[in-house]
């Protein structure tokens, strides 16, 4: 059954140290896990491919809307939001469905027990059966792309967390920006740093998230958006952001909403994924 917008597994607003989603006990199916573990829905950005779209779940479920994954319900065309945390890695993706099959440190270390496995990546527009071998680097994957026009298989991605701003969505979720999205994600943290060093801090800072058609060559997708929403003013709600990206460091966070992948902010491989390494607290 999926949750209802008024449920207790919902995570609640943050109080003195701001309560997380629930914390799994290690009989989820996914194996002993540390007391520092926690569960946090997923949002993605639907495209005309995205399976919530194709196969037609909701009657909201449209491309270019923000989909919360968990509650199986869309949030419109644009969110209000603040970025909590961000974790960049080398995402590999499918070919054309942009799922992540595995993913990599910034040193190369492949994580979840993706080294020495074979995965059909796209490398010049065509599917490849290929080898991660013990590393990004010794695999290949991470350096192509950089000459001969050559699409590499491997490409920047970031793990976000984002705080919804709202009385309806006032809560955590977890984004995934990978291809496209990546650059207007990079943007925002360009800005999110010159404020910063203007004297604002990061977790004050608020922004409109919304999706932009862009018409490709081959078709047309959405990407995101981040518009200005001001300051936020509320010192005790900004310290509340700041504690729940501290007690975020290191966690092994469990996203809810994967089972359906496909659209920017889907993700992949399953299961709970630790946030220590090359982990951006703002």
């Amino acid at each position: 059954m999926p949750l209802k917008r008024n449920e207790t597994k919902r995570a609640p607003v943050p109080r003195e140290e701001p309560a997380l989603p629930a914390i799994t006990n290690g009989d989820d199916g996914f194996g002993e896990m540390s007391a520092a573990s926690y569960e946090m829905p997923r949002m993605k950005m639907l495209q005309a491919v995205s399976p919530e779209v194709q196969q037609r779940v909701h009657p909201d479920a449209k491309a270019g809307v923000f989909w919360h994954a968990a509650l199986n319900e869309s949030l419109g065309e644009s969110v209000k939001v603040v970025v909590v945390r961000q974790t960049p890695y080398w995402g590999l993706l499918e070919p054309g469905q942009g799922k992540l099959l595995a993913r990599a440190d910034l040193r190369g270390n492949w994580l979840d027990g993706a080294d020495n496995q074979t995965f059909r990546v796209e490398i010049g527009r065509k599917p490849v059966d290929w080898h991660t071998r013990s590393n990004l680097n010794e695999s290949g994957l991470g350096v192509l792309g950089t000459s001969g026009g050559y699409w590499a298989a491997a490409t920047p991605s970031f793990d976000v967390v984002l705080w919804l701003e709202g009385e309806d969505y006032n809560m955590p979720v977890m984004m995934t920006f990978k291809k496209t999205s990546a650059r207007p994600l990079r943007e925002l943290f360009t800005i999110l740093d010159m404020r910063k060093n203007s004297g604002v801090p990061r977790h004050a800072q608020s922004f409109n998230m919304k999706s932009r058609l862009i018409q490709g060559k081959e078709a047309a997708y959405y990407v995101p958006t981040f518009e200005n929403a001001g300051i936020i003013r509320d010192e005790k709600h900004v310290k509340d952001l700041q504690a729940l990206a501290r007690q975020l460091a290191g966690a092994q966070i469990r996203v809810v909403g994967d089972e359906a992948e496909g659209g920017e902010g889907s993700a992949g491989p399953r299961g709970p994924q630790n946030y220590a390494d090359d982990t951006r607290s703002y």
